[in-house]
């Protein structure tokens, strides 16, 4: 990831999970602890995680408050 997106096509956005994804990397053998899990993906350049369930500051309407 790190090598196409950011070196290849000089990306420097933010890299975003889909919701549980690093937590997945646990249930399905990847990692054996969520700080595993986070160490894993964020080595390749994932620098943030969604969580898995909505929270105030991240709604489905979060856009509509937005200044």
């Amino acid at each position: 990831m790190r090598q196409i997106l950011r070196d290849e096509w000089g990306f420097d956005g933010f890299v975003v999970s889909d919701a549980f994804a690093v937590g997945n990397m646990v249930i399905q053998g990847h990692a054996r602890d969520g700080r595993e899990a986070a160490l894993r993906a964020s080595k390749p350049g994932l620098t943030w995680t969604c969580p898995a369930t909505p929270t105030p500051t991240m709604s489905l309407n979060w856009w509509q408050r937005a200044p």
